[in-house]
């Protein structure tokens, strides 16, 4: 509870208490946690670390997360409370939204290839990750592809009344401060009217 605890704050831009969180979570596992544990731990850390802008403890983080995914693979079932094995292509997911953060699109776009390629997200959790790509996509400089993605994820999270996903796609427009193109009007404009 205080991982999801930690995971929320730093997707809702508070990462340095995400950070402090984690380190409690940690504690509360001991000394030996079972690797799925340690990869989703280390996984959330890079996040936060990512969002400080501490690209040296995120990359470590992913790399420990790397360690524990290639530990838990020798168990054929992961331990209770986990339902789903923490797997590379989880791994990717979150190694995806780390370059983001990081300001390192390319590597987000890979990133995000690989873990679409492994695993087929719930819708709602497509609507995010398309927020994503469309940070990636706007890093790399490809502003129509990323105001797609993101009306793509603007659609979803009306659809299903995700206040997630609504997040996501309004902390993505607040984040860009580039040109005013057609394209970005025309998302502008449909954000607006979700507001109204």
């Amino acid at each position: 509870m205080i991982g999801s605890l930690a995971a929320f704050e730093i997707e809702h831009q508070d990462a340095a208490l995400g950070i402090v969180l984690l380190r409690e979570a940690r504690r509360a596992l001991g000394g030996h946690p079972p690797p799925i544990a340690r990869a989703w731990l280390s996984s959330i850390e890079a996040l936060g670390h990512a969002s400080c802008g501490d690209q040296v403890a995120a990359l470590a983080a992913l790399g420990e997360a790397e360690r524990a995914v290639a530990a838990g693979e020798r168990h054929a079932t992961p331990p209770w409370p986990w339902v789903f094995p923490f797997d590379y292509g989880k791994l990717a997911g979150y190694r995806a939204s780390v370059m983001v953060r990081l300001g390192r699109g390319e590597d987000a776009v890979t990133s995000f290839t690989e873990s679409l390629a492994s695993a087929r997200p719930s819708a709602k959790q497509r609507g995010v990750i398309l927020t994503e790509i469309a940070s990636a996509r706007c890093q790399a400089g490809d502003l129509d592809e990323a105001f797609h993605l993101a009306g793509e994820a603007l659609s979803i999270g009306l659809t299903y009344r995700s206040e997630r996903i609504m997040h996501h796609v309004r902390v993505f427009r607040r984040n860009y401060s580039g040109p005013v193109t057609a394209k970005v009007r025309e998302f502008d404009d449909r954000l607006r009217a979700t507001l109204i």
